[in-house]
């Protein structure tokens, strides 16, 4: 029961965790089981959401090869692609700023703070499905926030930074993420 205990402290924003984490070393095992859970859990509201799509389309079900198992899978390995990519973006901009010079643990400590991000997950699948209703668009943006929220203790500790110049390292880094995703789009 120390998973669920210590998932609580994270999403209370509990910042003396993670020194515990750490000397302790759960924060891989937790990193490993938040990101890979996050995976499932967009993969499975992907898969919803494609086969409602799908219908929607007239299409009947049987009549397309989707599979199920590779669907979800896929979710998971999405997941660590992202959050790899989100913590080497967040690892440059505050060893810039004067962090720690080491990634690894900004990396593990983001990947255990991932499991703020969860109740995201769906809504960002149904969003790429088409579906731009504005309470579904409220939601994501409230979710994404209190992730967001959660991930600062996280990077703040791993990195070893003042909250002033975290907070500098945090804007940089999703103005910069932000800039990136408008030239992708």
């Amino acid at each position: 029961m120390r998973y669920f205990d210590d998932m609580l402290r994270i999403l209370r924003l509990d910042d003396g965790l993670w020194s515990e984490l750490a000397r302790d070393r759960r924060v891989l095992r937790y990193a490993v089981i938040n990101v890979l859970a996050l995976g499932l859990v967009y993969g499975a509201s992907a898969l919803g959401a494609s086969q409602s799509l799908l219908a929607a389309r007239g299409l009947a079900p049987g009549t397309t090869t989707l599979n199920p198992v590779l669907v979800v899978m896929v979710g998971g390995s999405v997941a660590f692609l992202m959050h790899g990519g989100l913590a080497l973006f967040t690892w440059v901009f505050c060893r810039g700023i004067g962090g720690a010079p080491v990634f690894l643990p900004l990396y593990l400590s983001m990947g255990a703070a991932a499991v703020a991000l969860w109740p995201a997950a769906p809504a960002v699948a149904l969003l790429q499905s088409g579906n731009r209703q504005a309470p579904l668009i409220v939601y994501l943006v409230i979710a994404l926030v209190y992730g967001l929220a959660v991930q600062y203790p996280a990077v703040r500790r791993a990195s070893g930074l003042s909250h002033l110049r975290m907070a500098a390292a945090g804007i940089f880094t999703l103005f910069y993420i932000g800039c990136f995703l408008y030239l992708w789009l």
